[in-house]
Formats: C-alpha cells, structure tokens, sequence
C-alpha cells in the first residue's frame, strides 16, 4: 500500500485543431462522469479567447475577500461561500463595464490566477501562492465538479491574446509555466482532487500545443527548470489526452496530420484521436480506411487510425448541454466512460 503522503492525479485534457467539435462539450461530460465514478474533479476552462463555460453553465462565482477598494485578495483564505448565479451575472457585467483594471474586480477567472503567477515571475522574485481552494467555482446545482472558468469579457480576452507564443524558444514560457503553477496551488489545498480536467483553446499552436509539450515532459519525468517538482514520488501522473474532430475531412486530415507530425518527431506523447459528433451508425473501420487514405504512405505507416474512437451524435444531452445550462448524465453519456478514459480505477 502506497504511503498516505502518495497520490494518484489523472491529467484529461481535451484539444482540437478547430472550434466546433464540441470539445469544450466532451470536457464537462467528463467532468460530471468522474464525480459519477466516485472520485473529484477540477475542470479548468483553458479557452481564455473563447466562450467561457461560465456563459453556457449555471456556474456560481466564489465570494472573495475584498481590498477596501474592491480588488479581489488571491492570497486571503476561503469564505465558503458564493454569490448566486443572479448576483455573478451582474457582477460579472459590472467586471464587463468597469472603468478600472478588470484583473482586479470580481468575479474572479482564471485569467487572474495566471496574472499573478506571470506578473511575479516577470518580476523575478518568489511568488506567493494564491489561495486557489478559495477561488473555485460550482454550479448551481452543485454537481460536485470544481469549476475554474476563463473569461470571455472582451477587455479580458484582448489581454489573453498575449499569452499565445508559438517560437519554438517559448514553448514553457507564459501560459503554459503559469498553469502548472496554478495546478501545483491546487493539487497542495486540495487533497481530495483525483482528476484535473483542462478545456484547452481550438488550434494546434501556442497554447495547446505548449501544454501538449508540458504533459509529454511529465510522461518523460523531465520538467523544466523553474516548474513544480512533480517528478519526486509523491504525485504519480496518468495522462489521457484526446485532438477531437468530426468526421469532416476538413476537421479529420489537420487532426490526424498533427498526430502523425507530432509522433514522427517524438514531440508528443501521448495523444489519442476522438472523433466527435459521427453519425448513427458510421461504418469505423470504412473511416479508418478514409484515414490511412487521407495520410497517405509516408504518415500511414504509423497506424494513427487503429486507436481512433468514436463519440456519437447525443444532440438532446451533449448538443443541449448550453441552452439548458447543464448536462443530465443519462445513459448514453454514462456510456462515454470507456471511451473518455474515466473508469479506469486509480487509488
């Protein structure tokens, strides 16, 4: 038996090489299917210049403690408590329409969390952690996941478009060195977390593609200078990463071409391929064929398709998931568990 100072943290992330294919949709499912399996999850919305899913959830912004002025206190303990989901909406168009420096005023997003890793570490000096247990969202009907949503405030999302760094010399820069520290925060506070669950932006460059590189490094157990000690014994990582796509050509080539790039030069690993929104029925192996067809002889030796799995059409609990502000778990979303990785037991 594993000495009680030991854990078990397993990493879903959830990539694309465009918007569209319901990944951000695939992420709660999985989310709401991990608290179905008896453990708990963190869901981080890492699509800071998309929707955020605390615009399509009925997601409940935790009370923080105040300055004087107003400006949230990252470093002060947990209230335990949470506005309504009325009182976050107004607050956050309050956020939306403030004339001072948003970063600064509730709710709090992830976006400042990250803004004040990065500004610490700009700085150069030892930042202190915020209080992250302190700044987790939860649904109204409090489903049991944690929820850590973006910003889609326009003034938020302009100042996000900075953390996008695509030079190879960047690759641990920025974001990505930022979000580590931020699950480092977590995963001290919150002892209780089995799964982290991370919705990560549409597009294969910047800050995908950088976090795509992090979880190979923690595969490798080689992270670079200056992030969490995570490759001592105490946590042990078990990665499950999907690219999702339609079964579109024009969704499926780009997703398995970054697949088959990425392997060939041994930059990722590992990444598996979910194809969302198939229809009823679809032939797989007849897609397979269409694959290895599309990747032609030089990337089709690699057997990028014999891993590939499919999700199919679940339009009134998947595709309604934003208009009704929450999933219903029913049969054929419990049914995702294998697909997405989440039965596997950890302990």
């Amino acid at each position: 038996m594993a000495p009680m100072d030991e854990r078990t943290v397993r990493i879903h992330v959830f990539a694309s090489v465009k918007g569209g294919v319901g990944k951000s949709s695939l992420a709660i499912a999985c989310a709401k299917l991990v608290v179905l399996a008896g453990r708990k999850p963190v869901l981080i919305d890492g699509d800071m210049m998309g929707t955020s899913i605390a615009d399509g959830l009925k997601l409940c912004a935790p009370k923080v403690e105040l300055t004087n002025e107003g400006n949230l206190k990252l470093l002060a303990p947990p209230t335990g408590e949470f506005y309504t989901l009325e009182e976050t909406r107004r607050l956050r168009a309050k956020r939306r329409d403030g004339k001072r420096d948003v970063a600064q005023l509730p709710p709090v997003f992830l976006n400042d969390i990250l803004d004040h890793f990065d500004d610490g570490f700009a700085d150069g000096r030892e930042v202190e952690i915020p209080r992250v247990d302190g700044l987790l969202w939860r649904h109204e009907q409090d489903d049991g996941v944690l929820y850590l949503p973006s910003s889609a405030l326009r003034r938020d999302v302009a100042e996000s478009l900075g953390w996008i760094r695509i030079h190879p010399d960047d690759r641990f820069d920025g974001w990505v060195h930022c979000l580590a520290w931020t699950l480092e925060a977590l995963l001290s506070l919150r002892r209780d977390l089995t799964d982290i669950v991370i919705d990560l932006p549409p597009g294969t460059v910047g800050l995908t593609h950088q976090m795509l590189l992090l979880l190979s490094s923690l595969a490798a157990k080689k992270l670079p200078k200056g992030y969490p000690v995570w490759n001592t014994e105490a946590i042990h990582w078990r990665l499950n990463p999907f690219l999702v796509s339609s079964d579109d050509r024009n969704d499926l080539l780009p997703a398995l071409e970054y697949i088959g790039q990425n392997k060939t030069r041994r930059e990722i690993s590992p990444l598996g391929l979910l194809v969302n929104r198939v229809r009823i029925g679809t032939d797989i192996d007849a897609l397979k064929e269409i694959s290895r067809d599309m990747l032609g002889p030089a990337l089709g030796v690699l057997g990028i398709e014999r891993d590939m799995k499919l999700v199919e059409e679940h339009r009134e609990t998947l595709g309604a998931m934003f208009r009704k502000g929450d999933l219903v778990v029913d049969k054929k979303v419990e049914a995702l568990s294998a697909i997405l990785g989440v039965d596997e037991r950890i302990s």
